[in-house]
């Protein structure tokens, strides 16, 4: 190693003066521009740089070190930094290298064009324009536009249309629903592209205001969706915290502004397209910025403007250290140097819950854009893409964190922090794993075996009416009569019409000149009335019936004799108090635990009853799955426990699988009403919960394969 000499930096590196770090050391930024990154260093990296100004041997590098700096550093710490240097082309050796070293190279970076996509379809840049020209051209403009007058008018209107937006609130927000149509999401499209444009070039005339070269503006394209993108990588070189905070925030500064005009707009328009578009740019501004952009987990300008705000520079890279780092010393019992051992305790516990927040948020993440894109693609291609993501963002930066630390593990003595580690996940797999027995819960709510709903035959108004609620009534007895002037409107008309041609008839049958015409005016009698009798029919069907002996409930206190009412209006239920029962919702796998004649536990779930339960026992299994949803009461629209969607019929489609379950009272004994919602209870057979992952990963692969 002393022997060694050591390659010389390249001449083209810039090294410019960094912000300091959370501690107050100095730190500098290390610019390549072949390659287009920034490196941030320490002082003592800085040192050794400043030092491979010449060709020299290690041993005399570290002579100029303890000659000429107070460094004692590690002589493996230092080669292994010079190492990094070469190997990130840093160095001159860097650019001179073997044919063979060269082709090797080439064809590690090699990809297939299948390989390709897989892993660049999620993000990738297309460059369009070179602004820098452009920018220096017009930065007069830049100037105007954001001096301390301009910010003034921009502070007034937007706290303008904020009141505007706090006095009407409800009307904003019920806005949306008249965007939700083809028309409304071009407009959405058209202006997210004007608000994306905006936002760039306010980063970019930022920055070019600062000093800063913008070298190209564009395309980036997330799972394929576009957004402009501004490259604004050189204000790393900056050494001031605020000046870089101000570029970050540019663009979510510009979106506000226009959210705030936008708003200003809305609140003093009448309706017109120049309102909707204002409710579109507002609505689109805000959403973006407090979802998005000021979203410190995602890699947007949130995320820069919390790294400058808390000091903390490769926020990300230097937390997910520090978290392995964690989590392999506490658990693991592997003794690795700490990433950055100056870093107080505080900091360092800031970043691993910075870094675990991450980690959780990537996971939902990286799983929603895999179901988009699930839905996205063709079925086949969905799947394929679905599974695909799945491996590369979830299972293999897994597979490859295990790896890393089993290669720490082996070969060293077991600690006793890994020995309680494997226990605790050794327990965890026995727990998910090995069948045991649950108190099982599943939506219930009471019915009866004869229920009737009454409805409204036809538009009328009620003629007489002989119920109220807790009326008893018997089998086929009528209940109202709803009486239509129209209807009997068009039954004095159609008597008289009848009455009319049978006394034509009578007349024509007496002159046997006019017999000729008889047998025309007798086949309009007979469908005049055939015409009449419909009519009559027509007002004995007005006339509402009960199907069988029972009580009326959940009658309508609104109605009376003269009350005008709608064809299939819901007037009221009649049921058999003697046939109270249960309708039970159970998923496939729950299903198959119960057989006729178990017995369960019912409660209700009005807090009245809290504290009263009785037992059911199982009468019928439907084996069919259930698509729809006869009890809106328990449907997740009503804040019940079964998901469901409205469709287009108005019928609440269930979303997952469930099959109904009929059950009956063994004994009545506490006060419960008919569509009372509650819960069923029951002690299940042994299942593991690996066993239910497994059958609904199986449901959900059969259901969407269409199998």
């Amino acid at each position: 190693m002393a022997n060694k000499t050591l390659p010389t930096l390249r001449a083209d590196l810039e090294l410019t003066i960094a912000p300091n770090d959370e501690g107050g050391a100095p730190m500098w930024m290390l610019h390549d521009p072949l390659h287009a990154t920034f490196t941030q260093i320490d002082w003592i990296q800085f040192e050794i740089i400043k030092r491979l100004d010449k060709p020299q041997t290690f041993e005399e590098l570290i002579s100029r070190l303890n000659t000429e700096t107070t460094i004692r550093e590690d002589d493996k710490e230092i080669m292994s930094f010079i190492d990094d240097l070469f190997k990130h082309g840093l160095t001159s050796s860097s650019l001179y290298k073997s044919s063979a070293q060269l082709e090797a190279e080439q064809d590690s970076r090699k990809q297939g064009a299948l390989k390709w996509i897989i892993f660049h379809y999620l993000y990738f840049r297309i460059p369009i324009i070179h602004p820098d020209k452009f920018l220096e051209s017009s930065m007069p403009i830049f100037r105007a536009l954001s001096s301390k007058f301009f910010l003034l008018i921009y502070f007034l209107i937007s706290a303008t249309g904020l009141f505007f937006l706090s006095q009407r609130f409800d009307e904003y927000v019920h806005t949306f629903t008249n965007f939700l149509n083809p028309k409304g999401i071009f407009i959405y499209g058209v202006s997210i592209a004007a608000l994306k444009i905006i936002h760039e070039f306010s980063h970019a005339f930022t920055a070019k205001y600062y000093g800063n070269r913008v070298p190209t503006m564009g395309l980036a394209f997330i799972v394929l969706w576009p957004i402009p993108y501004c490259d604004v990588t050189d204000s790393w070189r900056m050494s001031s915290r605020e000046k870089r905070l101000r570029i970050s925030a540019a663009g979510i500064i510009a979106e506000l502004v226009v959210a705030g005009f936008a708003l200003f707009i809305w609140g003093i328009s009448d309706d017109s397209p120049l309102k909707s578009m204002a409710f579109v740019l507002s609505s689109l501004s805000l959403i973006g910025t407090l979802l998005v952009n000021l979203n410190p987990l995602m890699r947007f300008d949130g995320y820069y403007i919390f790294s400058d705000l808390t000091g903390i520079d490769n926020l990300q890279s230097r937390a997910f250290s520090m978290t392995r780092w964690f989590y392999r010393r506490i658990l693991l019992g592997i003794n690795t140097p700490c990433p950055e051992p100056t870093l107080s305790f505080k900091r360092k516990f800031f970043m691993i819950v910075y870094s675990v927040s991450t980690w959780i948020y990537r996971f939902f993440l990286y799983t929603g854009i895999a179901i988009v894109v699930y839905y996205t693609f063709p079925k086949i291609i969905g799947i394929f893409m679905f599974g695909t993501e799945i491996v590369i963002f979830l299972i293999k930066p897994l597979y490859n964190e295990f790896t890393t630390d089993y290669k720490l593990i082996s070969g060293k003595k077991i600690s006793l922090r890994f020995a309680l580690f494997v226990i605790a996940v050794f327990c965890l797999f026995i727990w998910i794993s090995v069948p045991f027995t649950r108190h099982t819960s599943l939506p219930a709510i009471t019915t009866a075996e004869e229920t009737q709903i009454l409805y409204s035959p036809q538009p009328g108004i009620i003629s007489k009416l002989k119920i109220k609620r807790g009326t008893e009534v018997k089998s086929d007895e009528i209940l109202m009569i709803i009486s239509s002037k129209k209807l009997m409107a068009d039954i004095i008309i159609a008597e008289l019409t009848v009455k009319q041609l049978a006394n034509d008839l009578r007349q024509l049958s007496s002159q046997p000149k006019n017999k000729g015409l008889v047998p025309q005016i007798q086949e309009t009698y007979l469908r005049a009335k055939a015409e009449l009798r419909a009519l009559r029919k027509l007002t004995t069907q007005s006339n509402v019936k009960a199907e069988f002996s029972g009580t009326v409930t959940d009658f309508k206190e609104t109605l009376k004799n003269g009350v005008a009412v709608y064809k299939g209006e819901e007037l009221g239920k009649i049921y058999n108090l003697n046939s109270l029962s249960i309708r039970v919702y159970a998923t496939s796998s729950q299903a198959e635990d119960l057989n006729i004649g178990d017995e369960l536990i019912f409660t209700p779930n009005y807090s009245t009853y809290k504290d009263y339960s009785s037992k059911v026992y199982i009468t019928k299994i439907h084996r069919m799955r259930e698509d729809f949803l006869q009890h809106p009461e328990l449907s997740s629209l009503q804040g019940g426990p079964i998901d469901v969607s409205p469709n287009r019929d108005g019928k609440l489609k269930i979303m997952k699988s469930y099959f109904e379950i009929e059950c009956d009272f063994k004994k009545n004994d506490i006060d419960i009403r008919f569509d009372q919602p509650g819960r069923v209870t029951y002690w299940s057979k042994p299942r593991s919960y690996l066993q239910d992952f497994i059958e609904h990963v199986y449901q959900i692969i059969i259901r969407e394969s269409g199998v």
